[in-house]
């Protein structure tokens, strides 16, 4: 149902989790160098590798698209949306850790400094609403089961 408030959570999450799949999430400074360079940048006249391998931060914000889609359109079943949102939040939690593992190691290979860009904050702004959307399809069910009883 669209006038449902889960269904705006999941909606704008949707939105946020494609621009974060189309957005650098970094900019890495050499140590001795002013100048910034994007995440995803190969600089090899300063003798240094910037290159984020980005495929897989890529992949699992499109991986939670069709997940996402799947979580509105069943509606009518509100514990699959429930699971489905669960499955979303612990996506935008692999994504953190994944780039928590290649900024480190991207840091340690070539002595770089990140400075971390809006993108970088998305999915934590998804994972909220994901959340707000599983108590809200909550909220629903205690009231439909309320409603039962009193039937």
């Amino acid at each position: 149902m669209i006038q449902r408030k889960q269904t705006l959570y999941i909606a704008i999450a949707l939105i946020l989790s494609f621009i974060c799949a189309d957005s650098h999430i970094a900019y890495f400074t050499p140590q001795d160098f002013q100048a910034g360079v994007p995440g995803t940048f190969t600089d090899t006249m300063g003798g240094f590798d910037a290159t984020l391998p980005s495929v897989p931060l890529y992949l699992l914000p499109l991986i939670s698209l069709p997940v996402g889609v799947a979580a509105i359109l069943l509606f009518k079943h509100r514990f699959i949306q429930m699971v489905l949102c669960v499955v979303n939040v612990l996506l935008f939690l692999s994504w953190y850790v994944l780039a928590a593992i290649l900024i480190n190691n991207q840091i340690q290979a070539n002595l770089l400094q990140p400075s971390f860009r809006f993108a970088f904050f998305i999915p934590a702004l998804c994972i909220i609403l994901y959340l707000l959307a599983r108590q809200a399809i909550s909220n629903d069910e205690q009231l439909v089961r309320s409603l039962d009883r009193i039937r």
